[in-house]
C-alpha cells in the first residue's frame, strides 16, 4: 500500500501518462465502437467527413506551441504566457471562421451534402480547444503528469458518455460532435479553475520569437502530416463512395488504436523527459530512446500477430457482422500501424534534442512517394491501393528517421538490445502454432490469454524512477 500511494503522489510518475492514455484509447475505442455500432458504416462516413474536415484545418495552422514550450531551456514569465494564449486563441477564432464559412463547400468536396450541419457544429471545437490554459503545456513541461492526466480522463469520460447519450436522443450522428463539443468546451473552462489561471490578451509577440521559429517546422510537419493522413479519406470518399469511406476510416482508427496509439502514449511520457536529458545527461538519453525504441517493437510485433490471427472474430465481436467486409483491410493497416509507432520514437528523439526540421524534411520525403502511389494505386486497385501507398511511404520514412536518430545518439544497438526481443520472438511462434493446430475460438481465447500476459510484462519494463538516477537502464 506504502509503494501505491507514494506513485499516486508523484505527480512525475509515468503510471499517470500510461493511465491516462490507456483510459482515453479505451474509452475513444469504446466511443468509437458504440457508435459505429449504433449508426452503420454510411452514417459513420458522416461523422469522419466532419472529423476528416476538422483535422484538415488544424494541421493547415498547427503552431507547435506545447512542444516549443517543452523543448525551450528557460521557463515562460508571466508576459510570455499571455502572448502564447493571445496567439492560440486567435488561432482557434481563426479556425472556427473559416469552417463556419467553407462547411458547405467542404461537403460538395466530399460529395456529401448531407454532412453540411455536423460541418458547422464541428466549427466550435477548434475555439474550445485553443483556448485552453498554457499553464496546461507548463505544467507538461516540468513532468506534472498527474493534474494533466485527471483533468484530460475527465474530459474524455464527459465526451463518451455525452456522444453516446446525444446520438440515442437526436437519433443522428450530430450527436457525436455535439458531444465532443461540449466536452472541449469543459475542458477548456476547468484548465483555467484547476491552474488557477487569469490570462491577458497581449500583442507583444516578439517575446515568444523562439517557440515560433521551433514551431514552424513543426507548422511545416503538419503539412506534409496533412497530406499523408487525410489525403486518403478524400480520395475513398470521391472515387469509392461514402460506404466505403466508413469501412476504410473504421479499419484504420482500430489498426491505430491497437498499435501506433500506443507509441503516442508512451511519446506523451518520454517527450518532456528526452528533452530534459538532452540538456542535462546525454548518457541517460540514449538509454531511454532505446528503451523505448525495444519496447515499441516488442509491442507491435506481438499486437500485430495477434489482430491478424483472430481478426474476423474480433471485428464480429466488436463491430458485428455488417463490418466483416473491413477484415482484410484491417488485416494490412496493421503492419502500416506498427511501422509509424516505430517511427514515432524517432520522432520524439528528434523533436527532444531540436532536430524537427529533420522529421519535417523527412514527412514531405514521406508524401513525394505517397501521393502518386496513392493516386495510381485507387485507380487500378481500388482500396488496398490506398494501403500499399501509405505501407510504402511509412516503411521508407521509418527506415530514414532511425537511421538518423542513430548517427545523431552517436550510438548502435547492443547485443544486449536484441536479447530483448527474444521473448516477444518466442510469443511470435506460439501464435504460429495456434494457429497451425487450434484454430477458430480455440485460437482466439489461447491468444488473448497469452496476448495479454505479453502486454502486462512489457508494460512493467517500464519503470518509475528519475532517468538522472540511472536507474532507468534498459532492462532493470
Amino acid at each position: 500500500m506504502g509503494k501505491i500511494k507514494q506513485i499516486l503522489q508523484a505527480k512525475d510518475h509515468p503510471f499517470w501518462v500510461i493511465l491516462q492514455q490507456f483510459v482515453t484509447k479505451v474509452l475513444t475505442g469504446v466511443k468509437f465502437l458504440i457508435i459505429a455500432r449504433m449508426l452503420g458504416p454510411a452514417e459513420m462516413g458522416l461523422v469522419s467527413i466532419a472529423l476528416v474536415s476538422l483535422s484538415i484545418i488544424e494541421l493547415l495552422t498547427q503552431l507547435g506551441v506545447m512542444e516549443g514550450i517543452i523543448q525551450r531551456k528557460e521557463d515562460l514569465n508571466n508576459e510570455q504566457k499571455n502572448a502564447l494564449w493571445t496567439m492560440m486563441l486567435a488561432r482557434g477564432i481563426g479556425i472556427s471562421l473559416v469552417l463556419l464559412v467553407t462547411a458547405p463547400y467542404i461537403a460538395q468536396l466530399f460529395g456529401e451534402g448531407r454532412a453540411t450541419s455536423l460541418l458547422l457544429l464541428a466549427a466550435g471545437v477548434p475555439l474550445a480547444t485553443n483556448a485552453v490554459s498554457i499553464k496546461w503545456y507548463e505544467r507538461m513541461r516540468h513532468k506534472d503528469f498527474r493534474s494533466t492526466g485527471i483533468l484530460q480522463l475527465i474530459t474524455i469520460m464527459l465526451d463518451l458518455s455525452l456522444s453516446v447519450m446525444l446520438v440515442v436522443v437526436l437519433n443522428s450522428p450530430i450527436g457525436v460532435i455535439a458531444g465532443q463539443l461540449i466536452a472541449q468546451l469543459f475542458r477548456c473552462t476547468a484548465s483555467f479553475v484547476w491552474f488557477k489561471d487569469k490570462p491577458k490578451l497581449s500583442r507583444d509577440m516578439g517575446s515568444i520569437a523562439d517557440i515560433r521559429k521551433y514551431g514552424k517546422w513543426i507548422w511545416a510537419n503538419s503539412i506534409s502530416t496533412l497530406v499523408l493522413y487525410q489525403l486518403d479519406k478524400v480520395i475513398a470518399s470521391r472515387f469509392l463512395g461514402t460506404t466505403m469511406l466508413g469501412l476504410y476510416q473504421t479499419s484504420q482508427k482500430l489498426s491505430q488504436m491497437s498499435i501506433s496509439d500506443a507509441s503516442y502514449a508512451l511519446g506523451q511520457y518520454f517527450f518532456p523527459v528526452l528533452s530534459k536529458l538532452n540538456r542535462e545527461d546525454h548518457s541517460q538519453l540514449k538509454v531511454q530512446f532505446m528503451q523505448m525504441l525495444l519496447l515499441i517493437l516488442s509491442f507491435s510485433a506481438v499486437t500485430s500477430a495477434y489482430f491478424y490471427l483472430n481478426v474476423e472474430w474480433l471485428v464480429e465481436l466488436l463491430l458485428g457482422k455488417e463490418w466483416l467486409d473491413i477484415a482484410p483491410l484491417l488485416g494490412l493497416m496493421l503492419v502500416t500501424a506498427s511501422l509509424a509507432g516505430v517511427m514515432n520514437v524517432a520522432v520524439v528523439l528528434l523533436r527532444a534534442v531540436g532536430k524537427p526540421r529533420i522529421v519535417t524534411l523527412t514527412s514531405y520525403v514521406q508524401l513525394v512517394i505517397y501521393v502518386p502511389l496513392a493516386i495510381v494505386g485507387v485507380i487500378y486497385f481500388q482500396v488496398y491501393g490506398l494501403i500499399a501507398a501509405s505501407l510504402i511511404g511509412t516503411l521508407v520514412t521509418t527506415l530514414v528517421l532511425l537511421v538518423y536518430s542513430f548517427m545523431t545518439l552517436k550510438v548502435a544497438p547492443r547485443k544486449q538490445d536484441f536479447k530483448k526481443t527474444i521473448f516477444p520472438i518466442a510469443v511470435l511462434l506460439v501464435f504460429y502454432a495456434l494457429h497451425v493446430w487450434a484454430g477458430g475460438i480455440g485460437l482466439l481465447i489461447a491468444s488473448t490469454l497469452i496476448y495479454a500476459a505479453l502486454v502486462i510484462t512489457i508494460a512493467k519494463s517500464l519503470k518509475g524512477a528519475e532517468p538522472e538516477k540511472k536507474q532507468l537502464a534498459l532492462g532493470a
